[in-house]
């Protein structure tokens, strides 16, 4: 983004017609917004802050992006989802029971539900990579793709 900072401005001042200020304020505030959330979450430096600020900027592409409309975009973005889902279940910490590890029957925890919808949502950028093409090597890989993510 750094790079490329003069076209992300220029496409968002085209896209939307919003002037240059505010394509530069949208530009830095993905640039802010990402390396900050991934700076926190690699320092586990308040985790939940950090995946709060990524799904915001994740959302936000997608509406500035007009991402919601390419299926293929919208899959990944939903597995940068589910991805930050795991994080968020991974740096939850275990509240004390009665029997200490010992699973229970009831066991529902939050933490069990965001990593189940963490995983289902990260298997979509599996799915992105999954062509309807006849040629060989193209149904070969659609074929072992499919099975590694079974």
């Amino acid at each position: 983004m750094w790079f490329q900072w003069n076209e992300q401005r220029e496409y968002m001042d085209m896209s939307w017609g919003c002037g240059k200020f505010l394509a530069t304020l949208f530009v830095l505030i993905n640039l802010i917004g990402q390396l900050g959330g991934c700076g926190m979450v690699i320092a586990r430096f308040k985790v939940d802050i950090a995946v709060g600020v990524l799904f915001f900027i994740v959302v936000l592409q997608t509406i500035a992006y007009s991402i919601l409309w390419d299926l293929q975009f919208l899959l990944r973005n939903l597995a940068l989802i589910g991805a930050l889902l795991l994080v968020l279940a991974e740096s939850r910490v275990e509240g004390r029971s009665l029997f200490a590890g010992v699973p229970t029957l009831g066991d529902n925890k939050p933490k069990n539900w965001m990593q189940l919808a963490g995983r289902v949502l990260l298997a979509f950028m599996f799915i992105t990579l999954i062509r309807f093409e006849l040629s060989f090597l193209q149904i070969l890989q659609d074929i072992l793709g499919s099975i590694l993510m079974v």
